[in-house]
């Protein structure tokens, strides 16, 4: 009987630990969790005229992380985690945190480039989705 109260106490002061964990808060900081209730996690890095092999013009337009999300301890690098979804006109691709961007084949001077940029969780459902508008000036 003194065993199961012990193993009782044990596990009552293991979960009452848990309430004060210092990793709670980052639920709602993390953008990768669903319960993110930060600002919007990416910013435009710009684009860059690039050509295919078949010599198409086309912009790349990139997004980085904003720095003060991205993890200290990997150099800024994230490694393990959701990829993240980008749209640009009903059109969607996959891409590595580490590298956000996307392609437009319309050059036309003075166009404004709207894309919806999310996480997608383990379910496949886009989370934490925001958007970002960039002109693009020739």
């Amino acid at each position: 009987m003194k065993h199961i109260f012990f193993y009782v106490i044990c596990v009552f002061s293991l979960f009452s630990c848990f309430k004060k964990s210092n990793e709670i808060p980052n639920f709602t900081t993390n953008f990768f969790d669903e319960d993110y209730t930060g600002d919007i996690w990416f910013e435009s890095a710009g684009y860059t005229e690039l050509m295919t092999y078949d010599s198409i013009s086309f912009i790349r337009y990139k997004f980085n992380i904003k720095e003060e999300l991205k993890p200290p301890s990997s150099g800024g690098n994230f490694t393990n985690t959701a990829p993240i979804l980008i749209l640009h006109n009903g059109i969607g691709v996959n891409r590595s945190p580490n590298n956000i961007y996307s392609d437009v084949f319309d050059l036309t001077i003075g166009t404004i480039n709207c894309f919806k940029i999310g996480v997608i969780d383990e379910n496949g459902i886009i989370i934490n989705q925001f958007e970002e508008c960039v002109k693009y000036d020739g």
